[in-house]
């Protein structure tokens, strides 16, 4: 997931240009088949520092190998220079999920 609160006061275009180079980048990534698709949203008022996030869809080492690359990281790159409270995280679900749900029933268990 990587998520963001806005864009910088006068960073507006360069915020919008980088998130035109993330929208084309994803579509080559999915359609060589590195990630398995992605879906863009934002998230109405809520007092929050979430505004906005994009869910990238992939197994971990797909997602391991996209955060690792080049492209990548200069796209992240330039929208931390445009962008507010900009983060890249890892989220489980389905079967992941419910492996990481398991590890934590022994922990919380001791």
């Amino acid at each position: 997931m990587v998520g963001w609160n806005r864009a910088m006061p006068g960073r507006e275009a360069a915020a919008n240009e980088t998130f035109g180079k993330w929208q084309m980048f994803l579509m080559q990534e999915q359609g060589a088949g590195r990630i398995q698709g992605f879906e863009h949203y934002l998230i109405q008022a809520h007092g929050g520092d979430l505004n906005g996030f994009t869910m990238v869809k992939g197994s971990y080492s797909q997602l391991t190998a996209l955060e690792g690359g080049e492209v990548f990281i200069q796209i992240i790159t330039e929208a931390m220079h445009s962008m507010q409270d900009m983060g890249v995280t890892k989220a489980f679900t389905g079967e992941a999920m419910m492996n990481q749900m398991g590890r934590w029933q022994k922990v919380w268990a001791k």
